[in-house]
């Protein structure tokens, strides 16, 4: 369980969640998000009709995703107090 969330299991649909959530404030389209998770709309014209090929595109929105990640993990927490768990 996690400890800021007890009542709350974790589960890798968290992650999920997260991701689709985080791409979205770095501007990633809500279409580019679902192709990016393999979100389909389940639309005969997509599904028969749409045959371009969009892994360009979503290599390219990966690497910003990336860009965005490896900022957050490399930014400075010198100025960033601990929280402490409370004891019980």
């Amino acid at each position: 369980m996690h400890t800021l969330l007890p009542n709350k299991q974790f589960s890798p649909r968290d992650l999920r969640q997260t991701a689709k959530s985080r791409m979205g404030e770095i501007g990633l389209s809500k279409d580019m998000r679902g192709m990016i998770q393999d979100h389909d709309d389940g639309g005969v014209a997509s599904k028969h009709y749409d045959r371009a090929d969009y892994m360009p595109d979503i290599k390219k929105a990966l690497d910003a995703w990336g860009e965005r990640i490896v900022a957050i993990v490399n930014q400075d927490i010198s100025n960033v107090t601990p929280i402490k768990e409370s004891v019980s």
